[in-house]
């Protein structure tokens, strides 16, 4: 596993409205913790999240709130970008 550069982060919803994460925590290989809030709902737009670079081989999204109603649990897609 190579290392790469983070800086930013965008996180995109379950396209529907009946699921939604409402929070959770970004985890970085270098021990880097990051609290996240709700994502928009629908993943129409996606969360932005910038934090100064890192220099990792991973990075973990662990889900720990939902929208009431739920039933899948989870997001549609992850997109990391070195700046």
């Amino acid at each position: 596993e190579t290392p790469r550069t983070v800086a930013r982060v965008q996180l995109f919803d379950r396209p529907n409205t009946v699921d939604q994460v409402t929070g959770g925590l970004l985890v970085l290989s270098d021990g880097t913790t990051i609290r996240i809030g709700a994502l928009p709902d629908d993943a129409r737009k996606g969360l932005e999240i910038c934090f100064p670079p890192k220099r990792v081989k991973w990075l973990l999204l662990a889900i720990d709130a939902v929208k009431s109603g739920t039933t899948n649990v989870g997001i549609s897609e992850m997109a990391v970008f070195a700046r």
